[in-house]
């Protein structure tokens, strides 16, 4: 009886994580807009994540006290937001921290289902046939730059292929069998250098330094708490200083050079919104505006914050910001404590990636809902290898399967 309980709960995560990873690359449709089918889709793979988690946790699954933390800080951020948007409307300021609630979900969904050769095969081969999509119309573009294939924005290209190179790495990680995997990584950095993303560029890099100097970044509780809060203040000055950049002695040097090699300012009008949107944030610095607020809101013109920690500030004020750093710290160093092992390094690598990414976009919570359940989804398998108490590390599967065969 109970080898039949974990068949079924075998083949029921198998066929979540196809349905999940299929629906969330139809769910990308929705950054066009007007997308019913990308809407729905999205919708569905949320629905499924959430009832996932529910179900296994009613099914026996040990509520461990890391889901209570991560719990615990997403219900104070929530309560902090609907606090904050106390004088609005409450059910259009009920909106963003509803999507945040979704991106938990999703996390905590994909760390409740372990690694197995099937379901790597699933997301591997779903994200080659996205890739392949996108390649395909690049090339039929003429192998235009700023690609934005069928999206209104190269913006949105950049983050997708980002995503997918992270399905690629996981399977080259895990098997022998690496050509088909490299070739596929081939076409989505093309696509991805053609969307002529900065920010994913930079976030890359950022990632790959993380990978590259893992060893003495998760040393030790130490080292990762030290490295975590360079990294979070290093954020912050961005934050503040790259609006004064202008003023800088060598400043015409690197921006002539920037002209000249990549065609692009190394001023991108950010700097004039965070200087504008830090003032403000002066004013109400506590509780912020409330959850539904965006720059446009404040600065009188169309424009977006283009930053995920700005915006939360602004939205929820320093305490609400304070209590979402400290969660995406707690969820660091969960990944520490499985630092041996290779998926945790490739998706804490991804995570450092992802938060310079919302240096520059605010796709974690908000706006591209279709972008943030994937870097969620890549949050919850970074966290799988530490919460999972079956999971076996480098992907062994014949030991896997000879230690429940006698156990």
């Amino acid at each position: 009886m109970e080898q039949t309980i974990k068949q079924t709960n075998t083949l029921g995560h198998t066929t979540i994580i196809l349905l999940t990873i299929v629906l969330f690359y139809i769910g990308t449709l929705n950054a066009i807009g007007s997308s019913k089918i990308g809407i729905l889709c999205l919708g569905l793979g949320v629905l499924l994540c959430g009832l996932n988690f529910i179900f296994t946790v009613f099914k026996g699954f040990e509520l461990k006290i890391a889901y209570i933390i991560i719990l615990s800080f997403s219900f104070l951020y929530l309560i902090t937001a609907i606090y904050s948007g106390r004088e609005g409307n409450f059910v259009k300021e009920l909106i963003n921290p509803i999507q945040f609630l979704v991106c938990i979900a999703v996390a905590c969904s994909f760390s409740v289902i372990n690694l197995t050769a099937s379901r790597i095969n699933i997301m591997f081969y779903a994200t080659v046939v996205f890739v392949v999509f996108h390649f395909i119309i690049w090339i039929k573009s003429g192998f235009s730059s700023q690609f934005a294939s069928i999206y209104p924005n190269s913006n949105l290209v950049g983050p997708y292929m980002f995503i997918a190179i992270f399905f690629i790495l996981l399977k080259m990680t895990s098997t022998k069998r690496k050509a088909l995997a490299f070739v596929t990584m081939i076409m989505a950095f093309l696509v991805l250098l053609a969307s002529d993303t900065r920010s994913v560029l930079l976030a890359m890099f950022a990632g790959l330094l993380v990978y590259i100097f893992w060893r003495g970044i998760s040393k030790n509780l130490v080292t990762g708490t030290v490295f975590f809060g360079t990294f979070i203040s290093f954020i912050f000055a961005v934050i503040f200083l790259y609006p004064n950049l202008p003023k800088w002695r060598f400043y015409s040097i690197a921006e002539n050079w920037m002209r000249e090699n990549t065609g692009k300012s190394l001023m991108s009008g950010r700097g004039e919104i965070w200087s504008s949107l830090n003032g403000y944030l002066s004013l109400k610095p506590f509780f912020g505006y409330g959850p539904s607020t965006v720059a446009s809101d404040l600065i009188g013109r169309q424009a977006s914050s283009h930053n995920l920690y700005l915006n939360i500030a602004l939205q929820v004020g320093l305490i609400g910001l304070f209590i979402f750093i400290i969660l995406l710290y707690m969820l660091f160093i969960m990944m520490l404590k499985r630092k041996q092992s290779r998926t945790v390094r490739l998706a804490a690598s991804f995570y450092i990636a992802i938060l310079t990414h919302q240096i520059f976009e605010i796709t974690l919570i908000q706006n591209q809902l279709s972008i943030g359940v994937f870097q969620w989804a890549i949050i919850g398998i970074g966290l799988m290898p530490f919460l999972s108490k079956n999971y076996v590390d480098d992907f062994d599967y014949k030991l896997f399967k000879f230690k429940y065969k006698y156990k």
